[in-house]
């Protein structure tokens, strides 16, 4: 399963997605993960990839992390941002 929310890019992950051959088990949906996810009807979840707008990181993180199985896996992109993890985070930074 997958959510975009952005239409245009949905528009190309659906031309790609066609072109798998894991089509059939792709689930695309299209719209606001914050208002889809916790209407979703699944069981349980293996991993996850936030890809969100950065201020709703840790939104998305609290709708997915119940509906995780035990040893689940949840990625977020850019946590490692220009290497701010390691190096000084300017205030221009926080969000």
């Amino acid at each position: 399963m997958t959510i975009e929310k952005n239409k245009n890019w949905k528009i190309i992950s659906d031309k790609y997605f066609h072109l798998s051959p894991f089509y059939k088990k792709i689930s695309p949906l299209h719209g606001d993960a914050l208002k889809i996810i916790p209407n979703l009807n699944i069981k349980k979840i293996d991993l996850v990839f936030i890809d969100a707008d950065k201020k709703n990181y840790s939104n998305s993180f609290d709708l997915v992390i119940s509906k995780m199985n035990s040893g689940g896996i949840i990625l977020s992109d850019n946590v490692l941002w220009h290497g701010k993890l390691f190096n000084n985070i300017e205030n221009s930074d926080k969000i």
